[in-house]
């Protein structure tokens, strides 16, 4: 069936008064000028990163006002917020990024609609009383703080997060006793994450910055991860995986060194992070990692392709696009790590590709996610001691699904399902008896005006021919003639793509007539021909003519 709709830019449904008024003076201009390698370089507008100049603050004042009134003068625009506000004030409470110690205590950022920030829970069990462990609202008199991350302790004992002012990238890591909520007393500076704890319950490791100013590249180069022991000063730190104190590694200085144990491998990781997707690091054994003079042993290298691993007490399981570019996954014993010689345990699927980031192991076994042209998830599960790929059913269908898991000791795995037009529901699946039962979190909503939304997963030739897969969300009865204005949301690249998500505001715009379209583009990894490595094509002088659908009619 040929499909027409019409794309419509932003610009022709403002206002003709907004389009009347006059406009905002020019950027005032202070020239540079600089050379590199021989090449004179001007920039006009330099002085704009100025943001005490007097002139920079008048001009960008003068800039957010002409917006405002651009913005209010839209027909219908307060309507639309009053609506998207009553989506907000229904769900009483939104939960993310939970974590389970292993004494079932449950640590969660909650949001309600009052709240300016999310703040950091904590509850023994699923029906556990919450209590409510650091609100960065109003932990000191005077500050906002934004929560950026936290990691608690194997045994829930504690709990480490990350906070910055006013949602710097930059921050400051703090520890608490759950127990008494009392914070340790060291202020853990620059520090860029949460850390990574140790069996141990007292120590962990995490990698800052050199200092915190954000402009100077020596900041952010030659970093190192550090030891942490849990009541002592951040200046008694020991650094134990660098380019510093391991120079025969080659790690860059423009690379990211981490480290961590895992206690089911019993094994300690040298991770270098860098901009490419492939993993990077090493591998000792755990007891080393606090002793000086650890003997590094290769782990992954880029050309292996290895993008994400996950482990119990006998396999290291990973997952691998070398020559599959829908991926397959391999495993390799933990006694003795050699890629080289691994094993294929699920094969690349000629159909489906595997999300690398939802691959989960418990006490039963290996759970793993794939999707069908980047819409269309399934759940798969291999048994410990089995090399059968078996597919579980889900209790919905689910274009995107994620998943949970508490640790290796536990059978405990959770599934979070979501779509263009279903919120995100979240079911816990027991192995022993194969049946899903419902353990929300969050707020439990209906949106009955979203009840006639049609959804058409369409594949669309691009420019060379190459058939991309479009999502398409309308409302039922939206007439196919050229003048339904539609709204394209996309984006793909190093593999990483817009899958399915539930997000009533978008979605509103199916109300007043319009087509929400994502296209699931080349590069971003759920969908892959024969032949081609997502995420990894040749620069090419038109990407968005390489990887969005070509026409706006088919």
């Amino acid at each position: 069936m040929k499909h027409t709709f019409l794309l419509l830019a932003a610009g022709l449904l403002t206002a003709p008064a907004a389009r009347a008024q006059s406009l905002p003076p020019a950027a005032p201009s202070v020239p540079a000028t600089d050379t590199y390698f021989g090449v004179t370089v001007t920039d006009p507008y330099r002085n704009l990163e100025n943001l005490q100049d007097p002139a920079v603050l008048a001009w960008m004042k003068a800039q957010a006002d002409y917006a405002r009134q651009t913005l209010n003068a839209i027909p219908g625009r307060q309507g639309l917020i009053d609506q998207m506000q009553d989506f907000d004030a229904r769900k009483a409470a939104r939960v993310t990024t939970p974590r389970i110690a292993d004494n079932d205590r449950y640590f969660y950022l909650k949001t309600r609609p009052q709240d300016q920030q999310p703040k950091l829970y904590c509850r023994d069990g699923y029906q556990g009383t919450e209590v409510l462990l650091f609100d960065p609202e109003t932990a000191e008199a005077g500050k906002v703080y934004t929560i950026s991350g936290f990691s608690p302790s194997y045994d829930g004992s504690k709990v480490a997060f990350a906070i910055s002012e006013k949602g710097a990238e930059i921050g400051e890591m703090r520890i608490m006793e759950v127990k008494t909520k009392k914070l340790y007393p060291e202020k853990l500076t620059l520090a860029w994450g949460s850390g990574d704890w140790l069996p141990d319950n007292t120590t962990l490791v995490y990698s800052p910055l050199n200092s915190a100013d954000v402009k100077s590249m020596t900041a952010r180069q030659n970093t190192q991860a550090l030891l942490h022991r849990v009541g002592t000063p951040q200046s008694q730190d020991q650094p134990v995986f660098s380019a510093r104190l391991y120079p025969k590694l080659g790690i860059k200085p423009a690379e990211y060194p981490y480290a961590a144990i895992d206690r089911d491998t019993k094994l300690a990781y040298g991770m270098i992070s860098t901009v490419d997707r492939y993993l990077y690091g090493y591998y000792a054994p755990a007891a080393a990692l606090t002793k000086p003079n650890i003997s590094w042993q290769p782990l992954f290298r880029p050309e292996q392709e290895v993008t994400n691993f996950v482990s119990d007490e006998q396999y290291i399981y990973f997952t691998t696009s070398k020559d599959t570019p829908r991926e397959k996954i391999m495993r390799m014993p933990a006694a003795r790590p050699d890629v080289a010689r691994a094993e294929v345990l699920v094969p690349e699927s000629p159909t489906e590709a595997i999300n690398d980031g939802q691959l989960k192991t418990t006490r039963d076994g290996l759970y793993f996610v794939r999707t069908r042209n980047g819409v269309e998830a399934k759940l798969y599960f291999v048994a410990k001691g089995s090399k059968t790929v078996e597919e579980i059913r889900l209790p919905q269908p689910a274009g995107t699904l994620t998943l949970e898991a508490k640790n290796v000791q536990s059978a405990d795995l959770w599934v979070l399902p979501v779509g263009w037009t279903a919120d995100r529901q979240r079911f816990r699946y027991s192995a022993a008896t194969r049946q899903f039962t419902p353990e929300p979190l969050s707020s439990q909503v209906q949106y009955p005006e979203f009840a006639d939304l049609t959804v058409e997963e369409l594949m669309v030739p691009s420019h060379d021919g190459v058939l991309v897969p479009l999502s398409l969300v309308y409302k039922k009865g939206t007439p196919r003639t050229g003048t339904a204005p539609v709204l394209m949301v996309g984006y793909g690249a190093y593999s990483v793509s817009t899958s399915p998500f539930f997000y009533p505001p978008y979605l509103l715009w199916t109300q007043q007539g319009g087509v929400l379209a994502v296209p699931h583009v080349r590069g971003g990894g759920g969908w892959a021909r024969p032949g081609t490595k997502p995420g990894r094509r040749r620069p090419s002088p038109t990407p968005g003519k390489t990887s969005l659908p070509a026409p706006s009619t088919w």
